[in-house]
């Protein structure tokens, strides 16, 4: 998985959706995902770090559906610098909170779930 691009004062990522399978004739999405927000430093303060790579989870998730791409467990283990064994712990939790997390190739009970998208998507390098 490649670098993301990062405008370090917005707290915004660029990363790059292309179809899932590498087709030449679908020209590649790029999402603009919130990494940092303003208050992200103060839930981690006050709630500690679980919380907000749950608040980052909901949050990168609903921003990247809602143009058009599915995260996977791999895409947000980069996104968030975390295991993907931490990862599904966390999304279990959201789940069991009632909260929706969208993810590609998730399964519920050996069935797969409906996709939204038939996207993944990967990082692109950092320019200096």
């Amino acid at each position: 998985m490649g670098n993301k691009r990062q405008d370090s004062t917005s707290g915004k990522i660029e990363y790059v959706c292309l179809n899932e399978q590498f087709r030449k004739d679908i020209p590649p999405l790029s999402l603009n995902l919130t990494l940092i927000e303003k208050d992200d430093e103060e839930l981690l303060a006050v709630k500690g770090l679980r919380e907000l790579r749950h608040k980052r989870i909901m949050r990168l998730t609903a921003e990247a559906a809602e143009q058009g791409c599915l995260l996977s467990y791999d895409d947000l283990s980069a996104l968030l610098l975390t295991s993907l064994a931490t990862l599904k712990r966390d999304v279990a939790h959201i789940e069991e909170e009632g909260r929706v997390v969208v993810l590609k190739g998730r399964r519920k009970n050996g069935k797969p779930k409906e996709p939204v998208a038939e996207a993944f998507c990967f990082a692109e390098g950092v320019e200096a």
